[in-house]
């Protein structure tokens, strides 16, 4: 059985984002939000793998 990876999944959604942008011809204001949605979901994938580590280092 795979262990679920939230990571993974959250690099999957935010290239489907950036496809979905690319593919289609959208309007600039939802492209705008498409894009602060996109780096929002990229910040909180960061601040996800910084809080593992930290839970990791102190749980040994």
């Amino acid at each position: 059985m795979h262990k679920f990876n939230p990571f993974l999944v959250q690099n999957y959604v935010i290239r489907d984002l950036i496809d979905e942008i690319q593919i289609n011809n959208l309007s600039s204001t939802f492209k705008k939000q498409a894009i602060i949605l996109i780096y929002s979901m990229i910040i909180l994938k960061e601040m996800h793998v910084v809080l593992f580590k930290y839970l990791e280092f102190n749980r040994k």
